[in-house]
């Protein structure tokens, strides 16, 4: 936001056919530069949220008044078709997660999660049973055993890789979640069908990956133990 030519660029790639995105913690948010962006093309917007209310956001951004910013240009973004994403993280400022909804709905954001529905704009994302984490970790356990017989030596690096498939899942499972949800502000045509099952190998690749690194670093652990200790 501080970019002096933050308004160029955005007019730059939106003619060239790029949809512009911003992603800010909105503190700088005034209406001059709203409206200047909207009308150089910005297409999205993303602002950080870190906790569950406004005092915890705000005193950990060390921004006053930022969720009011925020809401407002939510409110405004929204009048122009300009789509808002409200980044989270999950850490120990979110003491409350049931509270967390009611709160991003006070800031402007439409969300709706049922069950295991999200409800973006525009589109509905549903983790079905296909994709669930049971059914991943499922698949995940199997290679791991298959990638222990043939590539790991030593029962007890083994049974280490076999408890990493557990986190190991939960990642995978997470980054096809994650790309799906980003595909589908784009194309919604790219949660289903062929396009959907691309994705399911995106976490197939992450596991894969994880498995590797942990074998990896367990073997460079033991050979840094065995050159100090013989």
């Amino acid at each position: 936001m501080v970019h002096r030519d933050l308004r160029a660029m955005t007019r730059y790639a939106a003619e060239r056919g790029i949809h512009p995105m911003i992603c800010t913690n909105g503190g700088l948010w005034n209406d001059e530069n709203m409206r200047g962006l909207a009308s150089d093309g910005l297409t999205s917007v993303i602002m950080s949220i870190d906790a569950h209310d406004i005092n915890a956001h705000e005193k950990n951004r060390g921004l006053p008044d930022v969720c009011k910013k925020i809401k407002k240009a939510n409110e405004f973004f929204h009048s122009v078709g300009i789509q808002t994403t409200a980044s989270i993280t999950a850490s120990r400022l979110i003491e409350d997660y049931e509270k967390l909804p009611a709160f991003l709905e006070t800031l402007g954001y439409s969300v709706l999660r049922e069950g295991n529905i999200l409800e973006l704009p525009g589109v509905k994302l549903s983790v079905e049973e296909a994709c669930s984490g049971i059914r991943s970790l499922t698949a995940i356990l199997f290679m791991c055993v298959i990638y222990n017989y043939f590539f790991v030596q030593g029962r007890g690096t083994r049974w280490l890789i076999l408890a990493a498939a557990v986190p190991i899942a939960i990642f995978g499972n997470a980054l096809r979640i994650l790309a799906t949800g980003i595909a589908s502000q784009y194309d919604p045509a790219l949660v289903t069908g062929a396009a959907h099952e691309a994705f399911g190998y995106v976490a197939i690749a992450a596991a894969a990956a994880g498995c590797l690194a942990v074998h990896i670093l367990l073997v460079s652990i033991q050979k840094t133990w065995k050159a100090r200790h013989g």
